[in-house]
């Protein structure tokens, strides 16, 4: 696990000069002062049942799943990394332009079978927000 950590950490450090999210823009009216929200970057662990790592994103691949949650309004990024260290560990690392697109993407038909395929190979999940400071 701290293995792990270490890892994730060095990968956000990484994508944090990549990905540098992009900073409210706000504009000003006579009546309202509106800001665009956000861009919002999440990342997922997984810990995949015994030998299963592989064969979830394979489905996800092989059913199209991937391609139509890349092609969501609002997706930057929805990528998936293989731990070197542990066969069955999983990072997800997603961006949305906001939390608005991601949340609208929890609700897409096709994540109910996302999710019907994760149950079927993955013990468990962890999930985190990021933060990048500039």
């Amino acid at each position: 696990i701290q293995h792990f950590i270490q890892l994730v950490n060095a990968f956000l450090r990484f994508a944090a000069e990549i990905f540098a999210p992009a900073r409210p823009k706000c504009y000003n009216s006579k009546k309202h002062r509106r800001c665009t929200m956000e861009e919002l970057m999440l990342y997922v662990r997984y810990q995949a049942k015994p030998g299963c790592r592989e064969k979830f994103v394979r489905q996800l691949v092989e059913e199209g799943i991937l391609t139509l949650i890349r092609q969501e309004d609002g997706c930057l990024a929805y990528d998936y990394y293989f731990s070197a260290q542990d066969e069955n560990e999983l990072l997800l690392i997603e961006r949305w332009q906001s939390a608005e697109h991601q949340r609208v993407h929890m609700q897409q038909p096709h994540m109910a079978r996302l999710k019907a395929i994760k149950e079927q190979n993955v013990d468990s999940t962890t999930l985190g927000k990021v933060r990048l400071e500039a």
